[in-house]
């Protein structure tokens, strides 16, 4: 099941954190904070995790909460509200 805990965990685990290699892969990426599904190449922001490694930032909300269609997990609007419930209330 795509929006059990241990998927939707993971999700953020191996999809939005250490992403940018993922996210320049894609060719749409989704936020989960603000629900927009996007172009990967509207992506222009990273921050650099402590083991220099770099997190997508959204390119409309401005949160590291970015998912690649070149990764594991769908961009789509049921996984991303699911994602959003889960993380943001």
């Amino acid at each position: 099941n795509m929006t059990d805990e241990g998927t939707l965990r993971k999700a953020h685990r191996e999809g939005a954190t250490r992403n940018w290699g993922q996210v320049r892969m894609s060719t749409l990426v989704g936020c989960f904070c603000c629900l927009e599904v996007m172009p990967s190449e509207s992506i222009v922001e990273y921050c650099f995790e402590r083991d220099g490694d770099r997190t997508a930032i959204c390119a409309r909300c401005g949160t590291d909460s970015v998912l690649g269609d070149a990764g594991d997990f769908p961009v789509d609007a049921e996984f991303l509200g699911a994602m959003n419930m889960y993380w943001f209330s």
